[in-house]
C-alpha cells in the first residue's frame, strides 16, 4: 500500500500547474500526514525496528528517513502560515521545496527500506491490517481511494481482512 500510495504522490506533483499548486499541496499535507506518514510512523517503521532481523543500516535508514517527516510537517505548516499572512513571495520559492523533498523522501524509503530482503521477511499480521485499516477509515475510504486511485478490492486484497469495507 505505501509503494502505491508513493505512485498516488507522484502523480499529483506531476501534474502540478500554476494555477493548482497550493490547493495540491494542501491535498497532499492533508494525506501524507493524515495518512501516509501516519502508517510509517506509528505502524510500519516501529514493527521494522522491533523485529529481530533488521541490520543495524536498516534500523538507521528507518530512523533518518522517519525524522524527514517531521521535517517535511515542519515546511508544510510554515507554507500555511506564510499563505495566511500574505507572504506570497515564501509560498513561491518554498512549496517547491516542499515537493522536492516530498518525492526525494519517497525515493529513499523506495530504496533503502522497501526493497530490503528483511522488509519482506517480516511476517505478515492481522493486527497490522486492522491498524492501516482504522487510518484509512478515519481519513475516509472513498476518499482514501480517490485519493490514490485504488477500489474496493484492492483495500480488501491489500489488507486481506475477511470482512467487506462499508463506507
Amino acid at each position: 500500500m505505501l509503494k502505491i500510495e508513493h505512485l498516488a504522490i507522484k502523480k499529483y506533483i506531476n501534474n502540478i500547474t500554476p494555477e493548482n499548486r497550493y490547493e495540491t499541496f494542501l491535498g497532499l499535507k492533508d494525506f501524507v500526514f493524515n495518512v501516509h506518514a501516519m502508517t510509517e510512523d506509528m505502524i510500519f517503521f516501529p514493527r521494522m525496528l522491533a523485529y529481530l532481523r533488521m541490520p543495524d543500516d536498516l534500523q538507521e535508514s528507518i530512523k533518518r528517513i522517519s525524522a524527514d517527516h517531521k521535517l517535511l510537517e515542519t515546511l508544510a505548516l510554515n507554507l500555511i502560515k506564510w499563505k495566511s499572512q500574505g507572504r506570497d513571495d515564501l509560498i513561491d520559492t518554498r512549496i517547491e521545496l516542499f515537493f522536492e523533498t516530498l518525492l526525494e523522501h519517497n525515493q529513499k524509503e523506495e530504496t533503502e527500506i522497501f526493497n530490503r530482503e528483511e522488509v519482506y521477511e517480516y511476517p505478515e499480521s492481522y493486527e497490522v491490517n486492522s491498524e492501516v485499516w482504522d487510518i484509512v477509515r478515519r481519513y475516509g475510504v472513498a476518499r482514501y481511494e480517490k485519493y490514490v486511485g485504488v477500489s474496493d478490492d484492492f483495500l480488501i486484497n491489500a489488507l486481506k481482512l475477511s470482512t467487506p469495507f462499508v463506507k
